[in-house]
């Protein structure tokens, strides 16, 4: 009889720990992905500057080449028209080129103006992962950054890329709309909050208060606005992307920290300067070398 009941109880012991043991691998697979998710996107978050910096060094060779480009085909010319005989053939083809060119440039702003209002995709969007964020280091190009944003009173730097691709939002901030300038109308970015990293991306976003400057660059200018408030909005309330007549302003949305909606931050246009004039503020705002 004791055999029989030290025999139950042993099985019943062995049930209990195997219950025990799948209950503690059940409960600590999330935080093991949270671990993990923190740490791939603190290493994202120190590639940062440099994605920038490439990106800076990229924008400045690109300008060097063409200003070079641009030198050697202006002395072409002028070898070949010192060289022409013929006056009136020199006219025409000037003539010729400068319509060419008006058309170029006529066919260019069409283009603008025709896709100005083409907004991205939202719903192509995807939250945070591990393996989206994992799969980000080989599908990002380092130096593909088309700007960069920053807010110092919260210590927030962040590059920015075109569009809302799930691989670049791990690293940086996107544009909401497929053609929008910096300092002219309403330029709007995104970028995801992720509350158990409070300082990655857009996470530190509701620290943000009035009067607070935002500085955005193309790396050839640097643009600063003046925040005028941060408020919750609905996820429906895409109308804030919109441009407002004779308003130049700046739009940032982040979800909220259960994302059932969205920070929106306005602020307003103050001015611009070089990006390579204010090389000592330059190098503070954006922490350049």
């Amino acid at each position: 009889m004791n055999k029989k009941s030290n025999k139950k109880l042993d099985g019943r012991n062995k049930a209990s720990i195997a219950l025990l043991i799948s209950s503690i691998v059940f409960f600590s697979i999330n935080p093991i992905k949270t671990h993990l998710l923190n740490t791939n996107l603190k290493e994202n978050d120190s590639d940062k500057i440099k994605i920038i910096t490439k990106s800076v060094k990229l924008k400045k060779d690109t300008k060097t080449e063409n200003v070079s480009n641009n030198t050697t085909s202006i002395s072409d010319n002028s070898a070949a028209a010192s060289n022409s005989n013929n006056g009136k053939a020199s006219k025409e083809n000037n003539t010729t080129v400068a319509s060419a060119s008006k058309e170029s440039n006529s066919s260019n702003t069409d283009n603008e103006k025709n896709s100005s209002n083409e907004s991205i995709n939202f719903e192509k969007v995807q939250s945070l992962n591990l393996d989206m964020v994992r799969a980000a280091k080989g599908k990002v190009d380092y130096s593909s950054a088309i700007g960069a944003i920053s807010i110092p009173n919260i210590d927030l730097l962040l590059p920015i890329f075109k569009g809302l691709d799930n691989h670049y939002l791990s690293y940086g901030a996107g544009t909401l709309k497929s053609n929008q300038n910096m300092g002219q109308g309403n330029y709007t970015l995104a970028a995801h909050n992720y509350p158990d990293y409070p300082k990655i991306l857009f996470s530190p976003l509701p620290k943000i208060k009035s009067n607070d400057r935002i500085y955005i660059t193309d790396f050839g200018k640097i643009y600063e606005y003046k925040t005028e408030y941060i408020k919750l909005i609905e996820p429906t309330d895409i109308f804030v992307i919109n441009d407002t007549h004779n308003k130049t302003e700046l739009t940032l949305i982040t979800c909220n920290n259960d994302g059932s909606k969205r920070y929106l931050v306005k602020a307003s246009y103050i001015g611009q300067s070089s990006f390579t004039d204010n090389t000592s503020e330059t190098k503070s705002i954006f922490r350049l070398n």
